[in-house]
């Protein structure tokens, strides 16, 4: 959520705040730290979404002010059950941060549709990424292979213009270059899922 939504939730002061974790240009726990930050919305709740399993997380954003946290995948009664039950927190106008919550069940479905097509937007722009990424790795890849293929080319033809032990070197740094870099590329994948 940047400064433009947090000053658009102070001038709307919406019933509800749902939002996921992950976000392209702030963090989740950032938001709600923002959000409490101002006393006009610091009553509205806030419910988070994610995928992430990770436990601090999910109670420092609890401790912070958001009401709720419902993992991903979720089913919309879940997040309606979550988002219309009570708060146990109430705000320091005496009001329960529960009573600006839409009566209406269609509002909660339509904002649990918009965070999952923000979803499937940053997922295929993670997989664009991905792509480019994998692009860029095979031509590097090439052009290591192709520059190995030349030394060990002067090494087997066995002409004095450089010396043979600058060539070993050399070509011993070039595989070296290339296995950080796979390794690197691999570490990049794996630490996806």
């Amino acid at each position: 959520m940047a400064r433009r939504d947090i000053a658009r939730a102070r001038e709307m002061l919406p019933d509800l705040i749902l939002s996921d974790v992950m976000m392209p240009t702030r963090s989740g726990d950032q938001m709600v730290r923002d959000l409490r930050a101002h006393r006009e919305i610091d009553d509205v709740p806030i419910v988070m979404l994610t995928a992430k399993a990770d436990d601090d997380l999910r109670i420092r954003m609890l401790r912070e002010g958001a009401q709720d946290y419902v993992m991903k995948p979720f089913l919309t009664e879940e997040v309606q059950a979550r988002v219309g039950k009570p708060c146990e927190h109430s705000s320091e106008s005496g009001r329960p941060c529960g009573a600006r919550l839409p009566a209406k069940t269609e509002n909660i479905e339509l904002m649990a549709r918009e965070l999952i097509d923000r979803k499937h937007e940053l997922e295929t722009a993670n997989e664009q990424l991905r792509r480019a990424v994998l692009e860029a790795h095979h031509r590097i890849k090439n052009n290591l292979q192709a520059v190995t293929a030349l030394v060990e080319l002067e090494l087997d033809e066995g002409d004095d213009r450089l010396p043979r032990q600058i060539l070993e070197e050399s070509l011993r740094r070039i595989k070296a270059i290339a296995l950080v870099h796979d390794s690197a590329l691999a570490r990049m994948f794996l630490s996806e899922r």
